[in-house]
């Protein structure tokens, strides 16, 4: 569901519960509709930098080498930067009547049972880019 619906969806029922960055929520407000809170402990937040590929076949060996390893670089950065605009994101809800539950590692593990069918399905039906999505997405989830 397009994340800008999400609030309305939630506010009158159309959707029991939506998964979310808690940046986007925070900044949806979407605690105002949903109180109840749960932080995964699974990477959502994805730092994609794309280039248009005709336009990267053009550069040279050793640019499209650097760009690569500048990507690498910024991602890393990235993250820490990622933690710690989630945590101030979670502190503004709660700070909004959200009511915030972190699951527990066993909870993890039980969470990302019940999911791993669907990197199955992801396998089975999305031919060679589901099988390659999904050898990544389930390493993280």
């Amino acid at each position: 569901m397009d994340p800008s619906e999400q609030y309305l969806a939630l506010q009158n029922r159309t959707i029991d519960c939506a998964l979310s960055v808690s940046v986007l929520a925070s900044a949806l407000k979407l605690h105002e509709v949903a109180p109840k809170v749960t932080i995964l402990h699974l990477p959502v937040n994805v730092s994609a930098y794309i280039v248009h590929k005709p336009l990267f076949d053009k550069l040279s060996a050793e640019d499209r080498a650097t760009l690569k390893r500048i990507g690498q670089e910024a991602e890393k950065k990235s993250a820490p930067h990622l933690l710690a605009v989630q945590a101030e994101a979670a502190k503004a809800m709660q700070s909004g009547k959200a009511e915030i539950y972190a699951l527990t590692d066993a909870e993890v593990a039980e969470f990302r049972k019940g999911i791993a069918p669907a990197f199955a399905k992801m396998e089975a039906q999305g031919g060679e880019a589901g099988k390659q999505f999904a050898s990544i997405a389930k390493k993280y989830w």
